[in-house]
């Protein structure tokens, strides 16, 4: 397979390849609920619009629920763009402090 050479693996042995699309599944903690109303989820939305933005990553679709979302992602040039967009949307700190107070995880 030539193309998985124009690839690059990620730590976990993933190949990424540049501007394909990519099955990405965020799950909560413990498969706790992420989403607990419509608020949760504009608001992840929002960070994804802008972070996804900066990051060079096209969000090809979504579909969120209650305690997971499935995410098709393409990212642009930099494969590594698509783990640093995911590790800053769930770094955010507006999206879980809001999630944490709601469910008494954070004071």
């Amino acid at each position: 397979m030539p193309w998985i050479r124009e690839g690059v693996k990620d730590p976990h042995g993933v190949v990424v390849l540049p501007h394909g699309g990519h099955h990405v599944v965020q799950r909560g903690h413990n498969r706790q609920v992420v989403f607990a109303g419509e608020d949760d989820c504009r608001r992840y939305l929002e960070d994804f619009q802008e972070l996804g933005g900066a990051c060079d990553v096209r969000v090809y679709a979504y579909c969120l629920m209650t305690n997971h979302v499935h995410l098709l992602l393409g990212p642009g040039d930099e494969v590594a763009s698509m783990g640093r967009l995911m590790k800053a949307v769930a770094a955010r700190a507006g999206h879980a402090c809001a999630f944490g107070r709601c469910i008494g995880r954070t004071s």
